[in-house]
């Protein structure tokens, strides 16, 4: 899994815009607000601001633009992102998480999250190789706590089949059996 982190519009902090490609085993701390710290193969941490939720007294800063894109790889074999918001604080309606993928059957999802809701997880059934996008906004004013979002490649659904079928067809007949696959 490769994430992007791109940050622009933040001139108020007097900053450049940034662009920023990080493998994972890296550690970014590019935005004053925002940092990436990867744990371990295909997987990592995304937070709003730097060391929350230990440090909850810090607020996000204003006027952010930033985007992060998660991709899994065209050789991962798992179905897509899956993420999980342990926190979520943002100023209602003003201040959002977007989520914008492209799902496996080629339909472009968008949705975001704003306010303070308890920890929520989802998979994102993405196609392989495009990246699901976190986009984080925040406005000129009031500020929150903010997120933490643990992601990591979504293993590949495993299916254990197995049963008798009684065939029946143009003068046929005969039975199929399969047996169900053993547990590793």
């Amino acid at each position: 899994m490769v994430l992007t982190q791109i940050c622009v519009g933040m001139k108020s902090l007097g900053l450049l815009p940034l662009f920023l490609v990080c493998l994972i085993g890296a550690s970014v701390d590019a935005c004053p607000t925002l940092y990436l710290q990867t744990l371990r193969g295909y997987e990592g941490v995304l937070s709003s601001n730097y060391g929350f939720p230990q440090r909850c007294n810090d607020q996000y800063a204003h006027n952010l633009n930033c985007r992060y894109e998660l991709v899994s790889g065209r050789n991962n074999p798992g179905r897509g992102v899956y993420i999980s918001f342990a926190y979520f604080n943002t100023e209602l309606s003003y201040d959002k998480v977007f989520i914008e993928y492209t799902n496996t059957q080629g339909r472009n999802v968008t949705g975001y999250f704003s306010g303070s809701v308890g920890g929520f997880s989802r998979v994102l059934d993405s196609q392989r190789g495009t990246p699901v996008r976190l986009i984080f906004i925040t406005d000129h004013s009031v500020s929150a706590y903010g997120f933490l979002v643990r992601f990591k490649v979504a293993p590949a659904m495993r299916f254990r089949l197995g049963g008798t079928f009684e065939v029946d067809q143009n003068g046929l007949e005969g039975t199929i059996r399969v047996d169900r696959a053993k547990r590793k």
